[in-house]
């Protein structure tokens, strides 16, 4: 009998023992207070400290000015590009009634339609040589600009061949025909080619 009684308590002790343990093992939150670094709320914080206001940062242009990077002429207007990457200069003692002149930025331009194009090789020296060319503008109120550009290393003569027009002006829309006449300058013994707007257009030699 006194053996039952004595295992009796020893179960109850034993499960008393778990029972314990096992409440022991579980976190409550009575009297629980978040540390500084646990990013909560506690009695001693201001609300400022707790939620602090985002730093503010200067705005940043999102879509920032390109660097210009096109040289230009004196007139504004861009120089072409050579193949290598430099830059072709007008060509220095040219000067015609065709070349650009002051006020032509106000205008707008167009195009020049060009059917034939020749050279005239005049007996002097150094030989001078004349560009010519014949063909239609877009319109009678438009005008016509030719750029003649230095000489490249092989014998290549750029041109470029445009048009003008004020942009306030009224005109009819038919073709106006154009023959006109202008000096490429002097030229020493070689083989020439004139390019305009990009296009071979005419060769020539001086022996």
């Amino acid at each position: 009998m006194r053996n039952k009684q004595f295992l009796m308590i020893l179960v109850i002790l034993f499960v008393s023992v778990i029972v314990v343990t096992a409440c022991a093992g579980v976190p409550t939150d009575e009297g629980v207070t978040p540390g500084p670094d646990s990013g909560g709320f506690n009695e001693n914080m201001d609300e400022e400290d707790a939620y602090p206001e985002p730093e503010e940062s200067e705005p940043k242009d999102a879509y920032p000015e390109p660097a210009e990077t096109v040289e230009r002429n004196e007139l504004g207007y861009p120089l072409p590009v050579e193949p290598g990457g430099g830059r072709i200069e007008p060509y220095p003692t040219q000067e015609h009634q065709y070349a650009p002149q002051d006020g032509d930025s106000d205008m707008v331009r167009g195009v020049s339609y060009i059917d034939v194009v020749t050279v005239d090789l005049l007996e002097s020296d150094p030989v001078q040589v004349n560009l010519n060319l014949i063909g239609n503008l877009p319109t009678p109120c438009h005008e016509i600009r030719v750029i003649v550009y230095d000489v490249e290393e092989d014998g290549t003569i750029p041109v470029r061949v445009y048009t003008l027009q004020d942009p306030d002006a009224m005109c009819i829309q038919v073709l106006e025909p154009f023959e006109i006449s202008l000096s490429l300058g002097e030229f020493t013994d070689g083989d020439y080619s004139v390019v305009i707007n990009g296009e071979q257009a005419v060769d020539f030699r001086i022996d």
